[in-house]
């Protein structure tokens, strides 16, 4: 193999790497607030809707503006393991909350939030702290 040969594919190598492995999120000038160990870029509704968070933890407290559609959707696991559920409800400014567990909230009550924005009108919620409840899940 030749000398411009390899230097080529040291170059290649290096690029690969910077690609592969650079790919980390801007920092946002938002408040944080750490919850069981995690931090989350504290937001409102409309800030969500706003700027591009897709992919940030956020935590946001608002009302809830849809009746929550419970969904199962394995009734019956034929290999064992444990029945999923999954709870859908329509908050203020529009966004929509999926929590992958039973959270029991009711329409117009207020709540708090922990979860990761996608397609920032949707946010998958790993924890929802009611009046009277919490509720949480591990991935």
């Amino acid at each position: 193999m030749s000398d411009r040969v390899k230097v080529d594919l040291v170059m290649a190598k290096k690029s690969l790497r910077k690609v592969l492995f650079s790919r980390k999120k801007k920092e946002i000038m938002l408040p944080k607030v750490v919850y069981k160990g995690s931090s989350y870029y504290v937001v409102s509704p409309s800030l969500i809707l706003s700027m591009d968070l897709e992919g940030y933890p956020v935590y946001l407290k608002s009302r809830v503006m849809d009746k929550p559609k419970i969904t199962f959707r394995r009734p019956l696991p034929v290999f064992g393991g444990e029945h999923e559920h999954v709870v859908v409800f329509g908050i203020e400014g529009g966004l929509t909350v999926v929590f992958h567990g039973i959270a029991f909230v009711a329409q117009g009550e207020i709540i708090d939030i922990y979860g990761i924005v996608r397609d920032n009108k949707q946010i998958i919620a790993t924890a929802i702290i009611t009046e009277k409840a919490e509720y949480s899940t591990q991935f």
